[in-house]
């Protein structure tokens, strides 16, 4: 995730004395609160994401993102919603991509649960996928 973040700043490496000036770290080296969530190992529970089945009683797939930055808990959130909500339909000659939900209402509600979670409880962010829905819970104080 460190590409990532010097690519949307621009800069070429990321020294410590930066970090500090960005407020991810502390002057005695340790991350500070935002740091942590941003580093590539962390100690914060991430997300819980289901992929049921007919009822809730069939969970056909699981996957549980934790301890990493919350850059790759949106990337790998991402990555299951398309795996299994979009897909691609062939259309004479012409190749279309096809969304069960849209994408777009998809990422706000992640980023929002990312965002406006509460980060001291130590809980994961649910995330209930159906076939006509998905169900976004963040843990609250």
């Amino acid at each position: 995730m460190e590409k990532a973040l010097q690519k949307k700043i621009g800069i070429e490496k990321l020294t410590p004395n930066l970090l500090i000036t960005l407020g991810l770290r502390e002057k005695n080296g340790k991350y500070t609160n935002a740091g942590a969530l941003f580093a590539d190992e962390n100690d914060y529970r991430g997300i819980d994401l289901v992929k049921f089945g007919d009822n809730i009683n069939v969970m056909l797939d699981r996957a549980q993102i934790e301890k990493v930055s919350v850059l790759k808990l949106y990337q790998d959130a991402l990555q299951k919603y398309r795996q299994y909500y979009q897909n691609e339909v062939i259309d004479g000659a012409y190749r279309r991509k096809n969304e069960q939900i849209p994408e777009n209402a998809f990422r706000e509600a992640i980023a929002n649960a990312i965002v406006h979670r509460t980060w001291d409880v130590n809980a994961q962010i649910k995330v209930a996928m159906f076939d006509d829905r998905i169900e976004v819970v963040c843990p609250r104080a």
